[in-house]
């Protein structure tokens, strides 16, 4: 076990101090691309929502408009202009007795909330807005177009993006009491900003660590031809002063060194002197 201590934890003062920075910046950064992750889906789920919503307010307001009945359970038809070229829908939309609640779908309140005021400005009627984001294959039949999931997926396949793997659910009050219940789903992170994050982790890499090694290899190479000379005293004799190197720190402990070796070079002289005199004498 100390071993393998050993292999993982650097005895030197050179791996140790590198070891422990590249370990940071690996924490700092693992909670950076967490949050920005994070804030990119949050972002995502905000833009799937608001699609959603708008879409829904549309048609329920051009149905009015036109006279037409909300009665039937689901329609996922076009969404027509006047004087424009029809375009397909991408939402799913139904209208049901109760809202649709999934129970592992997790509740957005502060959106809702914001969605409230927006609804509050138009002439949808909607109320007791509810607005939750979960897996795709928990929403229920009525709100799963195939079609228009297949055309959202090709499209992100342009844009470089991932399957869409969450979905956002909408449901809102009528002024008769049933509920308006529609679906979108939420745009995946693409490709490009786990690449970029990839990079900004090794350009932070770089920008730290080659730097640091330098630095601390200009402190550790003195201390290393320190240690070795101090191992040396004693041993052998007429040895020079070592050269004063590396920060200002290091250069007055040399220093010091130096100071320290050639008072002990003229006590080890005096004694040999003094020995001899002795010798001579008896």
């Amino acid at each position: 076990m100390q071993r393998l201590g050993n292999l993982v934890w650097p005895r030197s003062l050179y791996g140790q101090i590198l070891l422990v920075v590249a370990l940071a910046l690996l924490v700092a950064q693992s909670i950076n691309a967490y949050m920005l992750l994070s804030g990119s889906r949050n972002r995502a789920v905000v833009e799937a929502a608001t699609m959603v919503v708008g879409r829904t307010v549309n048609q329920i307001e051009r149905r009015l408009e036109r006279g037409i009945p909300l009665e039937n359970r689901s329609f996922n038809g076009r969404i027509e202009r006047p004087n424009s070229r029809r375009r397909s829908q991408t939402i799913a939309l139904s209208i049901d007795p109760a809202p649709v609640a999934i129970p592992r779908y997790e509740a957005q309140p502060e959106l809702a909330g914001r969605v409230a005021e927006f609804l509050a400005q138009t002439d949808s009627g909607l109320t007791d807005v509810r607005i939750s984001s979960g897996s795709i294959s928990l929403l229920p039949p009525q709100l799963r177009n195939q079609r228009i999931r297949q055309q959202m997926i090709a499209k992100m396949h342009t844009d470089g993006q991932y399957d869409p793997q969450i979905a956002v659910l909408f449901s809102a009050r009528l002024e008769d009491g049933r509920w308006v219940n529609s679906a979108g789903l939420v745009r995946p992170s693409n490709t490009g900003s786990v690449i970029a994050l990839l990079l900004q982790t090794l350009t932070l890499y770089i920008a730290v660590l080659l730097p640091l090694a330098w630095l601390v290899r200009r402190v550790s190479k003195p201390l290393e031809e320190l240690t070795a000379r101090v191992m040396r005293i004693g041993l052998a004799s007429e040895i020079g002063p070592l050269e004063s190197r590396g920060p200002a720190d290091i250069r007055q402990l040399i220093d010091a060194f130096n100071a320290m070796q050639s008072r002990v070079s003229t006590l080890l002289g005096e004694k040999d002197v003094m020995l001899g005199a002795i010798g001579h004498d008896l």
